[in-house]
């Protein structure tokens, strides 16, 4: 799974946002031996 993330900070008195920092977090499962492992997929229910 791969997160981008954006770092902004705000000016609380003019409410004036600046893009600080951005990048990417990849995520992988891995097993007890530290091998990468396939993750089953999200089931999504509707409420």
């Amino acid at each position: 799974m791969t997160v981008h993330v954006d770092l902004v900070s705000e000016d609380l008195g003019t409410g004036v946002r600046k893009l600080c920092a951005h990048g990417q977090l990849v995520l992988v499962a891995i097993d007890d031996s530290g091998n990468p492992v396939e993750v089953p997929p999200l089931e999504q229910n509707a409420a």
